[in-house]
C-alpha cells in the first residue's frame, strides 16, 4: 500500500526463497565477500568412518584432538558442534536389548550426568534401572553422544582450558544465556561445547576453530527438508570461525563424506548446494516444485487415533480430482507425546487447498500449509 521494499537477508535462504529469486519472482542480490574482508575458514571433512578403522571410538578425531590442543596452545577459542544434549542418547540392556523409553512418549530417555533420564520431547524424568525391566540383567550400558559426552571428553583432551557448555540444560536459570556469552566473550571460556545455540548470532573475534562433532544428527532424519537444514547448520557454525585477526579453520566430522550438502557446507557453497537440493526437490515433487499442506491428529487412545486419520484419508481420496496427492496416514514422526498417539496426513501436489476446501477436515485436526517440515 504503501510501496515499501522489503530486503529478505540471509547466508543460507530457504532454497524456495533462492528458486523465486533465480526464476524473476524477486530480485536477487548476491553479497559475495565477508564483512571487513575476511577470509571464509578452510574447512575439512573427516570421514568417522575411517576413524573406526583406525582404532579411534571417541567422539573426537584424530585431526579434531590435534587442532584443539593447538588452538588452546596459542591462547584461541574453539567451538564444538553437536546438536544433541545430554551425556548419552539411549539407556540399553546389553544382554536383551531393551531400551529404557519415555512411558508418555515412547522414546528413548537421554542419561544427563547428573544420574537422571530425561525426555526430550515431553521434559519427564526418571531414574536410570540398575537391572533391566525385561530380563533383569545388571548389564545397564549408556550408549550414543550428546553435549556432555563432549564435554568430557574434552577436559580430557585440554584439562588446562576453561570449558563451558552452551545448551538448553545450561541455559534453564534467569539471566544464565547473558551470562555464558560474557564468558565467551571476554575469552573467560575457551572452548565451547554447544547445541545450535552456538551456530548463529555469535561474533566472537577469538575464535579460530570450529569442530563439527557429528554432521549426520539432522541429515539422517526422513524429512524433505533435512539436507536443506544440515547445510544451514553447518554453514552457519563454521561461519563463527575466523572472525579475527588470526584467521581460523573448521573441521567437520561425518559418515556422509561425499554428501552434497556436507561438501558444499565445508565449501561455503551455497548456489551448488541449491542445485543440487533443487534437483532432487523436482524430481520427488517436493517444494518449489509443488505445495504441501500437513495435517496431523492425536487422541489418547491408537484406535482412536487410527479410525479418524483412516476415515479421512478415505475421504480425500474419494474428491481428490487431481489436485493433490494424499500421502498417509501415517504415524507422526513424534508418533506420542505427553500421553497422546498421533497421526498425519500429507497433501502434495498443485492445488491441495482446493481439496482441504471441499472435504475440509474437523477440529481434531491441525493444519500446516506450506510446512518447513514434515517432523511436527
Amino acid at each position: 500500500m504503501a510501496g515499501a521494499v522489503v530486503v529478505l537477508g540471509s547466508a543460507t535462504p530457504r532454497v524456495t526463497t533462492y528458486h523465486a529469486a533465480t526464476t524473476g519472482a524477486l530480485r536477487l542480490l548476491h553479497l559475495p565477500e565477508r564483512v571487513s574482508e575476511l577470509t571464509m575458514p578452510p574447512t575439512t571433512i573427516v570421514d568417522l568412518r575411517l576413524e573406526l578403522k583406525a582404532g579411534n571410538r571417541g567422539t573426537l578425531s584424530r585431526a579434531l584432538r590435534l587442532a584443539l590442543e593447538r588452538t588452546v596452545a596459542k591462547g584461541e577459542q574453539a567451538i564444538l558442534y553437536l546438536n544433541r544434549r545430554g551425556f548419552a542418547t539411549v539407556v540399553l540392556c546389553r544382554d536383551c536389548g531393551y531400551v529404557v523409553n519415555c512411558p508418555a512418549c515412547d522414546i528413548p530417555f537421554a542419561y544427563h550426568v547428573d544420574g537422571t533420564l530425561v525426555c526430550h520431547r515431553c521434559g519427564r524424568r526418571g531414574t536410570p534401572p540398575e537391572r533391566c525391566q525385561k530380563c533383569g540383567s545388571l548389564r545397564i550400558r549408556h550408549l550414543g553422544v550428546g553435549t556432555q559426552r563432549v564435554e568430557e571428553e574434552v577436559r580430557a583432551v585440554v584439562p588446562a582450558a576453561a570449558l563451558l557448555r552452551l545448551d538448553r540444560d545450561a541455559v534453564r536459570a534467569k539471566g544464565s544465556h547473558a551470562a555464558l556469552f560474557e564468558r565467551m566473550r571476554s575469552r573467560r571460556a575457551q572452548v565451547i561445547v554447544g547445541t545450535q545455540m552456538v551456530a548463529k548470532g555469535f561474533d566472537l573475534p577469538g575464535v579460530s576453530l570450529v569442530g563439527v562433532v557429528n554432521a549426520d544428527t539432522v541429515l539422517s532424519l526422513p524429512d524433505f527438508s533435512s539436507a536443506e537444514r544440515t547445510f544451514q547448520l553447518l554453514t552457519q557454525v563454521l561461519g563463527r570461525s575466523g572472525r579475527g585477526p588470526a584467521g581460523g579453520r573448521g573441521i567437520v566430522q561425518t559418515y556422509l563424506p561425499d554428501h552434497y550438502a556436507v561438501r558444499a557446507a565445508a565449501a561455503h557453497d551455497y548456489a551448488t548446494f541449491a542445485v543440487a537440493e533443487l534437483d532432487g526437490r523436482r524430481r520427488f515433487g517436493y517444494p518449489p516444485f509443488a505445495k504441501l499442506v500437513l495435517l496431523q491428529t492425536q487422541a489418547k487412545r491408537a484406535d482412536t487415533v487410527e479410525r479418524r486419520a483412516d476415515a479421512y484419508a478415505r475421504a480425500l481420496r474419494a474428491d481428490a480430482a487431481g489436485d493433490a496427492e494424499v500421502l498417509g496416514p501415517a504415524p507422526a514422526f513424534a508418533a506420542k507425546r505427553a500421553g497422546s498417539f498421533r497421526m498425519q496426513l500429507v497433501l502434495r501436489g498443485a492445488r491441495p487447498q482446493a481439496l482441504l476446501d471441499r472435504v475440509p477436515p474437523s477440529a481434531e485436526w491441525t493444519v500446516d500449509v506450506d510446512p518447513v517440515t514434515l517432523l511436527g
